[in-house]
């Protein structure tokens, strides 16, 4: 047979496949840690002390050089494939880690600086990476590994183990073979052989095409019965909507019963009460009759009787009201008493009793009420007192007023008669300014005349002066003379306001005390 089967291919290619993309991982490891940069250190020495390598120390781990750092690499990688031998590690450490599935990549910068500070934390995480990996391997058996849990005799498990150990013997003996399912085609033909010689591969083929064929009917069965299983889905809807509403509908009949029911009781203990009511009526109608039936008065006596009654009735309640209203001017509020009276009919049998305390209130309301009117009687003595006090002061103030006026009115007439007088000597003493000042225009066109003529000049100028000196003081004298007689005046003004002022409010004082007197 030809040509590689399809399982064999799917399985061979998924054992070795790698991470395709590993610079896209994330490590989990916090590699720039330096508590986590000693556990890589300690683990790398521990796992070099257990596996006898020769001259281990710290410096191994922490700033190696290239070369002890290559040996160190080689002898690790030699636990996992012995016949390695290691030749450029640049190139074929970042190669071989992609090869066996290392999550991280390697980078150039990285290798090319071994040794450094900046370097060593992702070359240890590498490392203990392969060391775990290493010690993993160590534990699993493989015939374990590939023949448990399978189901029958485990021959299939069983091939595929003898599949996997020839084509790793090929590949150690050519390592260049790599891992490309070309270069393993004579493996995977025999792979095939072994599978169709021991399952009948074509017969499995047909059951599972007649199984699809009866699952592809049965699926369009169910597709055909799609659309019933729909409406009955929406008939269930319905269904179930229509169940709820009828719930919540009969409960609601239920609340409606239950409250019917127990109007039903309430109205069943009032209908117990209107009975024995009726009953008692009953029993006193017959008494009421029996009395009747005892009395020996006539219908007529008894409509008149009726007719007094009303009467009764009527005056009484005139009297309620006169006592209300009289009880109310005279207490000020209202009497509680009132009440007992509206309560009370004089028709009634037992009226009698009240009418003693009707009396004793009567009484109390006339003592009130004659203390009421000596009070009153007081108060309207007193208000004519102030009355006449009050009249009297009007008329001092009305005679101050008038003699005010009178005074005011002589002042006036004084006044005027002193302006006259003031402009009578104003315009004297203008004629004389006027006099001078021809004389001493005239004296001014004969300055240059002779010397009498300046001589009569001074003597005009010194009694111009001395009438300019007389007229100033005479001005002065009655200046003073106004501002006395006017401040005197304005006194006598403000005097005669007060007594205005005090005649008005005296005027109130006696309109309210008349206002209250005509109220009382």
């Amino acid at each position: 047979m030809s040509g590689v089967p399809s399982t064999a291919s799917k399985r061979s290619s998924s054992f070795f496949k790698s991470i395709s993309n590993p610079g896209v991982v994330m490590d989990p490891r916090n590699l720039n840690d330096r508590h986590v940069q000693q556990q890589m250190q300690r683990k790398v020495l521990q796992y070099l002390r257990d596996e006898n390598y020769p001259q281990t120390s710290e410096k191994l781990v922490k700033n190696p050089t290239k070369t002890e750092f290559a040996r160190v690499f080689e002898f690790i990688f030699q636990q996992l494939a012995p016949d390695f031998t290691l030749r450029k590690i640049e190139d074929e450490m970042p190669r071989l880690f992609r090869t066996i599935g290392y999550p991280l990549q390697l980078k150039p910068s990285t290798m090319q600086t071994i040794g450094a500070a900046h370097t060593m934390p992702y070359l240890l995480g590498a490392i203990t990476w392969l060391i775990d990996l290493i010690q993993m391997i160590g534990e699993i058996s493989p015939q374990d590994l590939l023949l448990a849990n399978e189901e029958g005799d485990g021959q299939r498990r069983s091939l595929a183990y003898g599949y996997m150990v020839r084509c790793y013997k090929k590949y150690c003996s050519n390592p260049l073979l790599g891992f490309i399912m070309d270069n393993y085609k004579d493996e995977n033909n025999v792979l095939l052989q072994l599978v169709e010689e021991r399952e009948d591969i074509a017969s499995q083929e047909a059951e599972l095409d007649a199984q699809i064929v009866t699952l592809t009917e049965e699926i369009a069965e169910l597709h055909k019965d799609k659309g019933e299983i729909d409406k009955l889905q929406t008939s269930t809807k319905v269904l179930e909507e229509d169940l709820g509403k009828m719930q919540i509908f009969k409960d609601e009949q239920q609340e409606t019963l239950g409250e019917e029911k127990k109007k039903k009781e309430s109205l069943e203990d009032k209908i117990q009460q209107y009975n024995v009511m009726i009953a008692s009526l009953k029993e006193k109608l017959s008494a009421k009759e029996k009395q009747l039936a005892t009395q020996s008065m006539t219908g007529e006596e008894a409509r008149a009787l009726r007719v007094g009654k009303e009467e009764l009735r009527e005056r009484y309640r005139v009297f309620v009201r006169t006592f209300e209203d009289v009880s109310r001017m005279v207490f000020g509020a209202y009497d509680p008493f009132i009440d007992v009276l509206d309560q009370n009919s004089p028709n009634e049998p037992h009226f009698v009793e009240y009418l003693n305390k009707i009396e004793e209130k009567l009484d109390e309301l006339s003592n009130e009420i004659n203390s009421w009117i000596k009070n009153t009687e007081e108060k309207l003595i007193t208000v004519n007192k102030d009355v006449t006090e009050l009249r009297q002061k009007q008329a001092f103030s009305i005679e101050n007023l008038k003699c005010n006026q009178r005074q005011i009115s002589k002042m006036s007439h004084d006044f005027t008669l002193k302006r006259e007088d003031w402009e009578e000597e104003r315009q004297k003493t203008s004629l004389e300014v006027d006099v001078a000042q021809s004389e001493l225009d005239s004296l001014h066109a004969l300055r240059n005349g002779k010397l009498s003529v300046h001589e009569q000049l001074a003597e005009v100028r010194k009694t111009l002066q001395s009438r300019q000196i007389e007229f100033n003081e005479a001005k002065k004298k009655i200046v003073n003379e106004v501002a006395v007689k006017f401040s005197i005046l304005v006194e006598q003004w403000e005097n005669l306001k007060k007594c205005q002022l005090q005649l008005r409010d005296d005027e109130k004082l006696l309109r309210e005390a008349l206002n209250n007197f005509t109220d009382d």
